[in-house]
């Protein structure tokens, strides 16, 4: 019986785990849509399916229903809470790695004054609001849990908006960046305060809090200072213990991960919250050669735990007290004032460090949305007993109402193309340096070059988590911004480093070209195109699925290669085709580059390209034939243009390697050559598609 328990709840768990994945995935995709961070999506994903809406409606297997409500401080099973905690360490763990500890060190006063202000002003609301609103005593540590959650800022929200209006590497997009840095570490470190706090228990003024929590802080902090200092000095050791394991970019993040696992549960059995130790570990490897490796290997791993983590945040909200007025009206109203505490406190002192009232504003804007942070504090709150669900409610609800309207009038602040300084002849103005380049290959390559580039000349570089290719490139005070947006290049900096910014640029053009030159006299081996023309296997492509008789040219007669491309161009479904030109050039480059004769009279001259919206096919059959260097050397009388968008994920190569096939058969071969009609040589290759017996995976749409 025992056993058949533990069965059912590991099935359940398993159950809950991948259904929520796939919901949470869905549910952020579609608020990045409607221009919302996706843990706006994630987070609701929890509510709706949690124990306090549809979670907790009985099925067939699940008499309490799919995720049942837990009796005790967590609404939830503590397995279940459990892939929360470990997403909360890898999530912040992250957080830490995007932390560059020697900038921070050297924050100029033009971001260490609106972080400042915004702190001293956020913090008080914090320390006022429980006291005022809620009854609480100056003396309880809940005061400085609400100080921190006020504090935090989401750095995730503000880099994707600067990002997509290409204004990172303006000086308000700078200081909202750094400044937000400062205050999340504030806020994390408040966190560790209040646990330390937390186990004097409330007392009855700021006295006794001091006098009660003064030994167990103090001890707390030392484990924290102690652990965080270790990490910070043996870094580099670390780092080049990773490396010297294996092949780094294989498995660097592994042991990064379990290290920050480890300090972790290190902090967690000393008092102090487990985040804080992934952060430390996370920051300590930022200023490291191997950062870069951790992130990119961590992604995967952070896409597992992070929207599950998310999730799990919204399974502690009750619908029906999330609409009830102490808890909506109150967390509304803690939204608000602490977000015009931000505000002011980032914009004015932004006015005194030469910001006019447009860049000023910009800046207290970018610090009123908060997200991850703020969110992880409410769930550690929570399973430590700090805080009861109500008040999570409270915080989930200043969240959530903070993304929803700071974000907006952040984005509509930073439209507008204006300035943010007060001009002056001495005014430092960014630079950005556009290169549009003939495709995405090029773009690639030049990429690549000017990281490496950069590199080698000592920088830090980073990628930020965007959708696109966004690289942060550091080096002491020094900082640039690359952007890969398709085939536009954006290099952007301080205008004092122009000379810098475009001598890279030419030097990398140089080199990459360089590069390009020597790839083009690059021959293709004659027993590798003979392979492939010869090459046997199984395939599961139905070539008469994307072939009609309007589709065939019987005869073909043109007198070369691309009059013969041109005119089964014409003869591909127009439904298909959205830029007949651009198909028509793609095609006829790539077969410039190397001839697409087969053997035995088949060539297939083809391209991906923007031309097509989905995979087209046309067949010609040309009397006598033509040269399309073939392998054989004989001339090609059977044609099959073939086209893929240049994106496509679909079987192009399939569709290749099947057309192949299908005509190395004599028989085929020659029933095309003496049919009459185009739809015999349909049926000729339906004939053949059912002697190969393929398996349809797909359908490709017909004319209409």
């Amino acid at each position: 019986m025992h056993g058949t328990e533990l069965t059912h709840q590991i099935a359940q768990l398993l159950l809950q785990i991948g259904l929520v994945l796939i919901v949470a995935r869905i549910a952020g995709m579609g608020a990045r849509r409607l221009g919302l961070p996706a843990l706006i999506g994630e987070v609701m994903t929890g509510v709706i399916l949690g124990p306090y809406a549809l979670g907790s409606i009985a099925l067939p297997g699940f008499a309490h229903g799919f995720v049942p409500l837990e009796t005790g401080a967590l609404p939830v099973s503590i397995e279940l809470y459990a892939f929360a905690a470990i997403g909360a360490v890898v999530h912040i763990f992250l957080v830490g790695l995007e932390t560059d500890i020697r900038s921070l060190a050297r924050l100029k006063a033009i971001a260490v004054r609106p972080a400042i202000g915004g702190i001293l002003l956020s913090g008080l609301v914090g320390v006022l609001f429980p006291v005022v609103l809620l009854g609480y005593r100056f003396g309880d540590p809940v005061i400085l849990f609400f100080a921190g959650v006020s504090i935090s800022t989401s750095m995730g929200v503000q880099a994707r908006i600067l990002s997509d209006y290409h204004k990172l590497d303006t000086p308000e997009g700078r200081v909202v960046m750094e400044s937000s840095l400062l205050q999340d570490g504030l806020a994390i470190t408040v966190l560790a305060v209040t646990m330390a706090a937390l186990s004097s228990g409330p007392v009855p003024d700021p006295a006794g809090l001091v006098a009660g929590a003064v030994p167990i802080f103090v001890q707390a902090l030392l484990v924290w200072i102690l652990g965080f200092a270790f990490v910070i000095g043996f870094a580099p050791r670390i780092a080049a213990g990773l490396k010297r394991i294996g092949a780094p970019a294989a498995v660097a993040a592994t042991p990064a991960l379990a290290l920050a696992l480890l300090f972790s549960g290190l902090f967690e059995l000393a008092g102090v919250a487990s985040i804080i130790g992934a952060y430390g570990v996370g920051a300590a490897l930022s200023r490291t050669d191997v950062v870069d490796i951790v992130q990119e290997r961590m992604k995967p791993v952070a896409g597992f735990f992070v929207p599950l983590l998310y999730a799990i945040m919204g399974m502690f909200i009750d619908i029906s007290v999330l609409v009830s007025p102490r808890v909506l009206l109150v967390g509304l109203l803690f939204a608000l004032v602490s977000g015009l505490a931000k505000l002011a406190g980032s914009a004015l002192p932004a006015v005194r460090v030469g910001f006019n009232r447009l860049g000023a504003l910009r800046i207290g804007l970018g610090t009123i949305a908060r997200g991850e942070v703020a969110l992880i504090m409410g769930v550690v709150g929570v399973a430590s007993g700090l805080i009861d669900a109500d008040l999570f409610k409270i915080i989930a609800v200043m969240t959530i109402s903070s993304v929803l309207i700071g974000s907006p009038l952040f984005a509509a602040s930073i439209k507008k193309n204006e300035s943010g300084r007060v001009s002056s002849d001495t005014d430092v103005k960014p630079t950005v340096i556009r290169l549009d380049v003939p495709n995405e290959e090029i773009a690639d390559l030049v990429r690549g070059s000017l990281l490496r580039s950069f590199t080698s000349d000592g920088f830090i570089v980073h990628r930020l988590d965007l959708d696109r290719p966004v690289y942060r490139v550091r080096r002491d005070t020094v900082t640039y911004s690359l952007v890969i947006d398709g085939c536009t290049i954006e290099l952007s900096g301080d205008s004092r480093d122009e000379g810098v910014l475009r001598t890279a640029l030419y030097e990398t053009l140089v080199h990459v070209s360089d590069r390009v030159s020597r790839m083009t006299r690059l021959t293709v081996p004659e027993d590798v195109r003979r392979g492939a023309a010869e090459a046997h296997g199984r395939d599961s492509i139905r070539i008469s699925d994307y072939l009609s008789p309007s589709q065939v040219a019987l005869p073909l007669e043109v007198d070369d290669r691309e009059q013969a491309i041109r005119k089964l161009a014409a003869l591909l479904p127009q439904w298909a085709v959205s830029d007949m030109s651009l198909l028509i050039d793609d095609v006829i480059h790539r077969e410039r580059q190397t001839g697409t004769g087969m053997e035995h009279g088949l060539a297939i001259p083809h391209a991906k390209t923007d031309g097509v919206t989905e995979m087209v096919c046309a067949v010609g059959v040309v009397p006598g034939g033509l040269d399309f260097e073939a392998v054989d050397q004989q001339p090609s009388d059977i044609i099959v243009l073939l086209a893929s968008p240049r994106h496509s994920k679909g079987p192009h190569l399939q569709f290749l390697a099947a057309l192949v096939q299908r005509l190395r058969q004599e028989e085929a071969r020659a029933a095309i050559l003496s049919a009459r009609t185009p739809e015999e040589v349909v049926e000729v290759f339906r004939s053949a598609d059912s002697t190969n017996q393929g398996t349809r995976p797909f359908r490709a749409r017909r004319n209409q």
